[in-house]
């Protein structure tokens, strides 16, 4: 081989090495549900049901909603001139939404059942906020992994984008803190019942 073809090959590995991969998708998103049932005909007994079995979190107050939510990334490398790069990230989102149900909501007042349709209307869109943290939070997993420096060893690669991944996640833990500072736990967007 002359040395202009290996001159031009060299070039672009290492091209390829200090080029962020642009290799990412969407994450995948699994959404669940799961529900606790309150029963009652007027406000104030739903709103005690909802007390006595709503989410009790870790400030140890309950909450008539909930979203929990778990990023999971794989990192999958590749070899270029003896270094390990990172070929693409892949990220997994799981969502659990836990919500009110109101058991013999047809036997009750139809102003009552409006208020109620209106009230989990307003929870389901800020929970569906916290999902859309979540999501964002596993987006930045694959964006910002995928750009570290090759390495001799995988090993040490993954500690790397295992560590970074893990910084990304604590900083959405506190977006999602602020999230509900910010909307008062829903109470500013209608979640407030009754």
């Amino acid at each position: 081989m002359n040395w202009r073809k290996q001159s031009i090959r060299t070039a672009f590995f290492i091209l390829l090495l200090f080029l962020p991969r642009l290799a990412s998708a969407e994450p995948e998103v699994t959404i669940t549900y799961d529900y606790y049932d309150v029963t009652g005909r007027t406000a104030e007994e739903l709103k005690e049901g909802m007390k006595g079995y709503g989410v009790k979190w870790d400030d140890g107050k309950r909450y008539d909603a909930f979203t929990g939510w778990y990023v999971e990334w794989d990192v999958i490398f590749d070899s270029v001139e003896n270094l390990c790069v990172i070929d693409e990230v892949i990220t997994k989102v799981s969502v659990t939404y836990f919500l009110p149900r109101w058991k013999g909501a047809g036997e009750a007042d139809r102003r009552l059942r409006k208020r109620w349709d209106r009230f989990i209307d307003a929870l389901r869109e800020h929970e569906e906020g916290h999902k859309e943290i979540a999501v964002e939070a596993a987006r930045e997993v694959e964006k910002e992994v995928v750009k570290l420096n090759s390495y001799h060893g995988c090993g040490t690669l993954r500690k790397n984008a295992d560590a970074t991944a893990e910084k990304i996640i604590r900083k959405y833990i506190r977006e999602q803190q602020a999230y509900d500072e910010k909307t008062k736990h829903g109470r500013t967007q209608g979640g407030v019942f009754p």
